[in-house]
């Protein structure tokens, strides 16, 4: 069976195993539904596509296209119904009444040479051939599906939550890759030697889009996107290199566009080898043109560990921290929360855009402070409000948190246990925290974790080595009055023996001493001495 024969068929398989899938997946939501009936309806068009594709005539092929028109045109009606539900939108009453009627329209017509005049042989198969309607039902069918573009675009663009806004990007990405496909299967009619890429370009949108439906934690679609750039962008360098050796086996060797399967095989094993270095050069590339602005920043972010790793300045290291992660994650506010002297609360170090910072202490009993010591994660701002122990949170803290509008909560933890919290505010752009920037700045306080303990504790040895200076100035000052009290004790003592000795003497001279004058004076001396 050739290619094109069992694209079909595995797109059909495909679609009724999904549509399975879909229905026994718990819960069963109505978008859920509506996408399980949009499965079964292209599995039925990609069955009617088989058909037409394996007729043995003109004539049958004929039949199997149009019965793959009716099952395209309910295809797309349940495409509309599965954006209205994922959407929650209210829906257009003009644009409803059109698309739901759009296959009972369909149906009418068919059966004429209005929208289908024949079928004719093409280099690839079967082809039809436009009747006079065939660009009004075309048109018809990619206006439903830019309709329902537009609902998920809308999605993407309402939604706060990096998880909805990631599964929307996904669903438009499949979209677009079906519409492309169909794009391809009508420029064939025009005389562009295409090969119809509209089974292929579904295959891709039921994959996809089952894949964002039912996985809860999808990889971060500009991850996927940027590794696929960079990983194309080698590839075609790759093919590049081995168009050249064809080139000059051709022109230099062999004469033939086939060179030896040994040449071949080694040439690729060449070239597999000698571009792993270009493609980390080119990823680096791509990175930049993706984050632009932020590259710089979320490059130091990841070298934010080694820079300030033996850096004695707590307060340097707790800017320095700040600094990057309000760059490269482009957050309103931010606060650096840290043990202080009595080790009963956590009080903030450092902080960007923020006024009241004795508001922000915590204390080290703290439910949140006591969640983030006890498990090995991070919380969010909905976090506090759904996980129980976090519920004996206080009226004052809550306040506190809420304005700070605080969206992310990082520990920063070394063996010894929690070292510090860094809260993280709210992006400008008012997104939610990506898992791929959760996951860099986990990294990044895990690094700087051990720097800031090393620092902190480097402090507190000046401050007790300041202490102790002050300590010993005080005990030798103390020293130095003792002996000088010791001193004025003895000066005390001697001249008082000398005092005494005048005075003993002066009261034997006075009771010998008969002449008033010199009793007089021997008096003044008797009483001064005493």
């Amino acid at each position: 069976m050739s290619l094109y024969l069992f694209l079909p068929l595995v797109a059909c398989a495909l679609g009724v195993v999904l549509a399975f899938v879909i229905l026994l997946h718990r819960p069963r939501t109505p978008a859920r539904s509506a996408f399980a009936h949009l499965l079964i309806f292209g599995a039925l068009w990609d069955f009617a596509i088989f058909g037409m594709r394996a007729s043995p005539d003109l004539a049958h092929a004929l039949a199997w296209e149009k019965a793959a028109l009716v099952m395209i045109s309910f295809t797309s009606v349940s495409l509309y119904r599965f954006a209205l539900f994922y959407a929650r939108a209210k829906p257009t009453k003009a644009y409803s009444v059109l698309i739901y009627l759009f296959p009972i329209l369909v149906m009418a017509l068919v059966p004429g040479n209005l929208i289908v005049a024949g079928m004719q042989l093409k280099p690839y198969g079967y082809a039809p051939i436009p009747g006079p309607l065939f660009v009004v039902v075309a048109m018809a069918f990619y206006l439903v599906g830019l309709i329902v573009l537009k609902y998920f675009i809308q999605v993407r663009k309402a939604s706060t939550s990096h998880p909805e806004r990631n599964r929307a990007s996904y669903i438009i990405i499949g979209l677009s890759c079906s519409l492309l496909g169909g794009v391809a299967d009508v420029l064939p009619l025009a005389g562009l030697p295409l090969y119809p890429g509209s089974i292929i370009g579904n295959i891709i949108f039921a994959l996809i889009t089952t894949l964002a439906i039912l996985r809860y934690r999808l990889l971060d679609i500009h991850i996927a996107i940027r590794k696929t750039t960079a990983y194309a962008i080698v590839t075609a360098m790759g093919m590049g290199l081995y168009i050249l050796l064809l080139l000059l086996v051709h022109f230099a060797l062999t004469q033939t566009w086939r060179p030896p399967l040994w040449l071949s095989v080694a040439f690729i094993m060449l070239i597999a080898i000698g571009l792993q270095p270009v493609l980390h050069r080119v990823q680096n590339l791509v990175d930049r043109w993706f984050y632009r602005e932020r590259y710089d920043y979320l490059q130091a972010l990841e070298r934010l560990g080694e820079e300030t790793r033996g850096v004695p300045n707590l307060g340097f290291i707790a800017s320095s921290l700040l600094n990057t992660v309000t760059g490269a994650m482009r957050c309103q506010k931010a606060c650096l929360l840290l043990p202080d002297a009595s080790g009963q609360y956590l009080t903030p170090l450092a902080s960007y855009d923020m006024e009241e910072l004795g508001s922000l202490s915590l204390e080290q009993k703290s439910a949140l402070i006591q969640w983030l010591s006890r498990h090995e994660g991070y919380l969010t701002r909905k976090d506090l409000d759904i996980i129980p122990q976090l519920q004996a949170l206080t009226y004052k803290e809550r306040k506190a948190l809420d304005r700070m509008e605080a969206e992310l909560f990082l520990p920063l933890k070394t063996r010894e246990g929690l070292r510090g919290v860094l809260i993280l505010g709210r992006k400008l752009s008012g997104q939610d925290y990506s898992p791929e920037e959760v996951r860099m700045l986990r990294v990044a306080t895990r690094q700087v974790a051990a720097s800031l303990d090393n620092a902190r504790l480097l402090a507190q040895l000046e401050q007790s080595l300041v202490e102790l200076k002050q300590a010993q100035e005080r005990l030798i000052q103390a020293e130095r009055m003792r002996a000088l009290g010791e001193l004025a004790n003895r000066v005390a003592h001697d001249f008082n023996n000398v005092l005494a000795s005048i005075l003993g003497r002066t009261e034997l001279a006075l009771e010998k001493v008969q002449e008033e004058k010199l009793k007089k004076d021997l008096e003044v001396v008797h009483e001064a001495a005493r």
